[in-house]
């Protein structure tokens, strides 16, 4: 006690130096942080700095729910560990989140949309629905093609529009858009999106699977990518880790498995093996195979008819015989399709085949179902690592291109 200031000689935190400041805002919820920005231009400054990082462990989730109206299709930011109250007295089966704690970023510039994937804080979302819109201040997003890619911050609530234009066809063709990928290139600092599509004749069996990439920010027009593995069943969006997209992909004729990787600093593909689970025989009961990334390992997920889900990890990434099982989980109520990440409570965040989020005590075997205000049972969740800087400062986008 007898070393303890006077209040009047403790120095306003407006004074702190500015790292310090800093240090305190990355341990507030998000959404105490963007009323921070609005207190003065100092802690703004601080805040849009790109150097400003929230905790390595801090688990947030980017919602997505699904429905046929506006409404619900809309993107909400949940921080678990932050969010999630008590669970109830007279019933512990669902757990459920703050309604003040939640944040709904309206400013996505489509009604209708799909979520690519997340990549350091910013996400890509694709609509094929291009009459679907909303009308932004200064124009109306439509396109005469495909959909537009958006590119967005959903903090900041920017986004970069990347447009898509149809390969020139003849008479007897026509072209279809298969899938698509998110991601950024460390060497350069660069955003790319990457998109496939095959050409098809009339009456004739598919074409040649074809690739394309787009620099964001740089890039006028779609530049073709070398020989992407044809042949195979590929899932719609790939899994952004450790600067390459990685697809699970299955042989057409349905007796074949592997793991098809795409870096961006070469933009290069190549073919990684999974862990050697499953004989030809076993895809027939096998309904499910997923890719997840947990604690910073790349994460393989089988799931069965019979109810159980084997989660193995990559420990040394790149090495196919580092791979191990990390545990088994069951359940007669959620079928498990892939883990999101450790809470520190011990549990499990997951998505389930029927795309509900819940949480999965390894110790125990109970699963609990995860509910917050406004949101139907259906939702899309990945992770995502919030970013206050504005677009900017990310990229250096076209200038026809920054909305």
């Amino acid at each position: 006690m007898k070393n303890m200031k006077p209040i009047s000689q403790i120095p306003p935190i407006l004074d702190l130096p500015s790292h310090i400041i800093s240090h305190i805002f990355s341990f507030l919820p998000t959404k105490s942080i963007l009323s921070c920005k609005c207190v003065c231009k100092i802690w703004c400054s601080i805040i849009r700095n790109p150097d400003f990082n929230l905790p390595s462990d801090r688990i947030t989730l980017i919602v997505h729910r699904f429905g046929d109206d506006s409404r619900n299709n809309d993107l909400y930011l949940v921080e678990p560990e932050i969010d999630f109250v008590m669970r109830e007295i007279y019933d512990d089966s669902f757990l459920r989140l703050c309604k003040q704690s939640v944040i709904n970023f309206n400013g996505i510039p489509v009604v209708k949309f799909e979520i690519v994937n997340s990549c350091n804080g910013l996400i890509c979302l694709t609509s094929n629905d291009i009459n679907s819109t909303r009308k932004t201040k200064k124009k109306s997003i439509t396109s005469s093609n495909w959909g537009p890619f958006f590119v967005c911050n959903p903090v900041t609530s920017d986004h970069i529009i990347v447009k898509q234009t149809m390969p020139s066809l003849k008479i007897d063709e026509f072209c279809l858009e298969e899938h698509y990928g998110f991601g950024f290139c460390a060497q350069t600092r660069q955003y790319k999106v990457l998109r496939f599509f095959s050409y098809k004749k009339r009456y004739i069996d598919d074409g040649p699977l074809l690739a394309e990439i787009y620099t964001v920010g740089f890039d006028k027009e779609w530049r073709r990518v070398e020989n992407p593995p044809q042949n195979y069943r590929w899932e719609k969006s790939g899994l952004f880790f450790e600067g390459a997209l990685h697809w699970i992909i299955l042989n057409k004729n349905g007796f074949e498995m592997t793991i098809a990787t795409f870096k961006f600093h070469d933009e290069k593909f190549s073919l990684m093996s999974p862990p050697v689970v499953l004989s030809s025989n076993d895809f027939s009961r096998t309904p499910c195979l997923n890719l997840a990334s947990l604690n910073s390992q790349l994460c393989f997920c089988v799931w069965a008819y019979d109810g159980h889900c084997d989660i193995w990890v990559m420990n040394e990434y790149g090495v196919c015989e580092s791979w191990k099982k990390l545990f088994v989980v069951s359940g007669p109520d959620f079928m498990p399709l892939k883990p999101l990440a450790y809470m520190k409570s011990g549990e499990i965040l997951m998505l389930t085949v029927a795309n509900q989020l819940v949480s999965y005590d390894v110790r125990s075997n109970k699963w609990t179902a995860i509910q917050f205000p406004g949101c139907v049972e259906t939702v899309e969740a990945m992770l995502f690592d919030p970013v206050f800087a504005p677009m900017k400062g990310l990229v250096t986008p076209l200038e026809s291109q920054l909305v």
